[in-house]
């Protein structure tokens, strides 16, 4: 499993208590979950994503796993966004896998 900064900012934001972040981070330092880096190239990337579903609006965190669909070519996504996550399209139209 693949996940981004951007998801565990926003995670760490909704959580709102260290007992709920904690675990996923010891989860993580073990090897449960491996972090897509993003650098400029992806901010990029994502920016271009942003403005394009300007009308949902999509942020970072959306943004950052349609990078990682992306550079991976995994567009099996588990997510609380599940409206926005069904209108987004990849490159030829392609629909999201929603877990």
């Amino acid at each position: 499993m693949l996940t981004t900064w951007a998801i565990l900012t926003e995670f760490a934001h909704m959580a709102d208590s260290i007992g709920a972040t904690l675990p996923l981070y010891h989860w993580i330092e073990r090897g449960g979950l491996e972090l897509m880096p993003l650098g400029r190239d992806e901010l990029v990337t994502a920016i271009d994503w942003i403005e394009r579903y300007a009308d949902r609006p999509m942020d970072l965190a959306d943004a950052s796993l349609v990078v990682a669909a992306l550079k991976t070519g995994c567009a099996k996504v588990w997510t609380l966004d599940r409206a926005d996550f069904e209108t987004y399209r990849l490159p030829g139209r392609k629909h999201f896998t929603l877990v």
